[in-house]
């Protein structure tokens, strides 16, 4: 019989290899924080994105898809949602720098803007995008069966999917708890033995004021914020807070909530500026006004307070 116990001598061999020769993470140019803080998108790490409806978290992972294929990273992404084409039109706008998803008949300046675009990243994007074609309900097994498929085929080592509710089946109560939490454990599994990093939209629960502050407002139970290795939020700028850091509404906050391997970057927020609205995020700084100081202290403290009460709340759910 097979005992679960290690050799003391290999275990640490291996740690003190990957002390000297870290694991490498795709890292995405110009963004800063993001890279600093992740290390990088590394290959058997499961993440969590979570943001309120319409703060632009589909935008936003087609900034990340477009960077990843600007730098010729294989990814596969899994739309659920929006669908693939109007995916692959948000992927064009941020590459072209033109708004192509709004709907609006063509003009002259927009179909040179999409012929210049297509034909500087026609293949970039053919040999590192892939992309499904599911459009509801999704078996869990069988969408892990395809991301090894396209993982050995396709070299691909990053997945997004948006988003987890189309992974689980129409159940009640209780028992859909108990779905998510299956579904959640089988994509962490799943990349222990697959190198891919799983980059996975979930939804907020219902917030009095729209904003999500903490990991414990992501629906569902605690067992995806136990079993995941990151935790990203994303939310819209109030006026408020506009005022107080100098930001516009074209910016979004974001906060890693959990970095397993970084952890002194928790609670610390960086932003991102949605240019003039056309689709692709640049990193930028926000600046405090003196004069709104002691307004940004009471939001500081309001959100604390809130974050305090979700923790309380879910300790006794417990």
């Amino acid at each position: 019989m097979t005992l679960p116990i290690a050799k003391t001598i290999e275990v640490l061999d291996k740690a003190a290899v990957e002390i000297l020769i870290p694991p490498v993470g795709a890292l995405l140019d110009g963004w800063t924080n993001f890279n600093r803080m992740t290390g990088g998108l590394r290959p058997s790490e499961f993440s969590i994105f979570c943001g309120p409806t319409g703060a632009g978290k589909s935008l936003w992972l087609a900034n990340l898809t477009a960077k990843l294929i600007e730098q010729d990273q294989k990814v596969f992404v899994a739309p659920i949602e929006i669908g693939e084409v109007d995916f692959t039109k948000m992927v064009l706008s941020v590459l072209g720098g033109c708004d192509f998803i709004s709907g609006e008949p063509a003009t002259e300046e927009s179909k040179k803007r999409l012929h210049w675009t297509l034909k500087t990243y026609h293949e970039k994007i053919v040999n590192n995008l892939v992309v499904t074609t599911y459009s509801s309900r999704v078996d869990i097994d069988e969408f892990i069966d395809l991301m090894k498929f396209v993982n050995d085929t396709h070299q691909a080592n990053i997945m997004i999917v948006d988003n987890l509710n189309f992974m689980l089946k129409p159940t009640r109560g209780g028992d859909q708890t108990i779905e998510m939490d299956e579904t959640v454990h089988k994509f962490v599994q799943s990349v222990k033995v697959t190198p891919m990093h799983i980059f996975l939209v979930m939804h907020p629960r219902k917030t009095i004021d729209g904003k999500i502050v903490s990991e414990f407002d992501i629906k569902g139970s605690s067992t995806a914020v136990q079993e995941a290795t990151n935790i990203l939020l994303m939310n819209r700028i109030s006026k408020e807070e506009q005022e107080a850091k100098t930001l516009t509404p074209y910016d979004r906050e974001f906060v890693f909530k959990k970095l397993r391997k970084r952890g002194k970057y928790v609670n610390h927020p960086f932003y991102m500026r949605n240019e003039d609205g056309k689709g692709r995020y640049t990193e930028i700084e926000a600046t405090r006004s003196d004069h709104v100081a002691g307004n940004a202290g009471t939001l500081a403290s309001k959100w604390g307070k809130r974050m305090a009460n979700n923790r309380s709340g879910s300790q006794q759910k417990g």
